[in-house]
């Protein structure tokens, strides 16, 4: 015959060994209805319910047993900012001059007092400035004038309408300047420019030699108020237009002159052509249509 099993922990008759803990009990949680609390609860500082007898807190804690009310003129404990210097107060804030008789006559208070501007504190530096940016800069204002002036079409060079012009080492004269015709985009769509922009061809013959700097020109016109359009610009995007140049056309004869179509977008009425080559800078060549 076999000994007869134990029972498991859980089971009915289980007897713990010697040694074994005793089960904890559950503390600083509330029973359920109908158990008596276990002993040492609540823990101390837990909210007690009516009924349940109080516990011992820490010696001399206030609220539990052993607790004396202090003798007078006890100091209690510093606080713990206490040993840094305290923060300065904010400044008081004073009325303009005139506020409160002001106010008090219903008129708007004056504005506050803020000394001398920036300008009047500072007159007798500006004074100095002056002549120290003559002395600086005063033997360099022809150089930098030239400078600027020679890269800049600022000369003029008239040529009679229809006239041959002799320029950066070829032959250029207009042959006309005119309202464009109709004009259609690489799909074949017809073009309607805004009301606002005008549509000006200029009809150029060149005769330039290979290597001649008149190959880089620029063309542009100008209105009666100087602005200038140059020669294809971004409005004209998308637009079947050829893009001006002075370079001979590969299915242009070797020699001789050739012709040249640029198409400006203009709000005003030109009144001639400009061209222009770096090499040849500041003159460039003022070109106007035969009558």
């Amino acid at each position: 015959m076999s000994a007869p099993q134990q029972p498991h922990p859980g089971q009915p008759g289980y007897q713990a060994p010697p040694d074994y803990p005793a089960p904890q009990q559950p503390y600083a949680y509330p029973p359920r209805p109908g158990h008596a609390p276990p002993p040492g609860y609540p823990q101390p500082g837990y909210p007690t319910h009516p009924g349940y007898p109080p516990q011992p807190g820490p010696h001399g804690a206030p609220g539990y047993p052993g607790y004396t009310v202090p003798p007078p003129g006890y100091a209690p404990a510093p606080p713990a900012h206490v040993g840094q210097p305290p923060a300065d107060p904010p400044p008081a804030f004073v009325l303009p001059p005139g506020f409160l008789a002001a106010q008090a006559q219903g008129q708007p208070a004056p504005p506050p007092s803020t000394g001398p501007g920036w300008w009047r504190r500072n007159w007798w530096g500006l004074l100095v400035i002056v002549p120290l940016l003559v002395t600086a800069l005063g033997p360099e204002l022809p150089e930098l004038y030239r400078k600027w002036h020679n890269t800049k079409p600022n000369e003029r060079v008239h040529v009679a309408g229809g006239q041959w012009a002799s320029f950066g080492g070829g032959r250029i004269r207009l042959i006309s300047l005119k309202r464009a015709p109709a004009l259609t985009t690489y799909e074949g769509r017809p073009y309607t420019p805004p009301v606002t922009m005008q549509i000006w061809q200029a009809t150029v013959e060149v005769d330039v030699t290979e290597d001649a700097d008149l190959e880089g020109c620029d063309f542009s016109v100008a209105d009666a108020r100087g602005r200038v359009f140059s020669a294809s610009p971004q409005e004209l995007n998308g637009v079947d237009v050829d893009r001006a140049s002075c370079l001979r056309p590969f299915d242009a004869p070797k020699t001789g002159p050739f012709t040249v179509v640029a198409t400006f977008a203009t709000s005003a009425l030109p009144q001639g052509l400009r061209v222009t080559v770096g090499t040849e800078l500041p003159r460039y060549l003022w070109l106007t249509a035969p009558d």
